[in-house]
């Protein structure tokens, strides 16, 4: 592929089958499988621009707010026999992280994968939410997700939709099960402080 621009805080290109990743080190270039590498686009405003699955450029004028999501699956062992949560604990606040839709998942077609920047995967996103993260990455949305913390479910990861890298609170980092005075279930869908725009957006 030429020269490679894109590197992680290891000198580690990123995994062949990444399609959408967090902020690179760089924070301008976006790994994606289809289209190499590209620059995010670093204009401010409401209106955004991405590409979506069948090549065509689409801009966005609704923004869409980051949201943490709960990362579930971590007792399951991966495929090639590597162990999730061990992963999970390799994993610092602010590490970039992967969503990979699954459409030929035989158990849900809607599932979204999530790996870390070493290429292993530490679970899905949750189900409830998984079909809306999708939609958004069909449309071509510039993702970038970090890992955000370990919880005893799986993990939490903070995901933006228009280019930008998703920031970390102190009230995200909390650890006791609540966020902004909220209490938040061991088995949450998402934090109580988002709220998720209309589907019809």
């Amino acid at each position: 592929m030429g020269h490679r621009l894109w590197r992680n805080r290891n000198d580690q290109a990123p995994p062949t089958h990444a399609r959408w990743r967090g902020e690179d080190p760089f924070g301008q270039w976006q790994r994606s499988a289809r289209n190499g590498l590209r620059r995010g686009n670093p204009c401010g405003g409401q209106s955004r621009s991405g590409r979506a699955e069948d090549g065509r450029r689409v801009t966005f004028d609704t923004p869409v707010p980051a949201m943490s999501l709960a990362v579930v699956g971590a007792d399951f062992d991966n495929e090639d026999g590597s162990n999730r949560r061990f992963e999970i604990a390799l994993c610092a606040p602010g590490d970039p992280i992967e969503l990979v839709p699954e459409p030929d998942n035989p158990a849900d077609p809607q599932a979204v994968a999530v790996f870390s920047e070493r290429g292993s995967q530490i679970g899905y996103v949750r189900a409830e939410r998984a079909p809306r993260v999708g939609q958004l990455v069909r449309e071509g949305r510039d993702v970038r997700a970090v890992f955000q913390r370990r919880a005893p479910f799986g993990a939490w990861v903070r995901v933006g939709f228009d280019g930008n890298a998703p920031e970390l609170t102190e009230a995200m980092m909390a650890e006791d099960g609540r966020v902004a005075g909220e209490f938040v279930d061991a088995e949450p869908d998402f934090y109580p402080d988002e709220v998720w725009p209309e589907d019809g957006m």
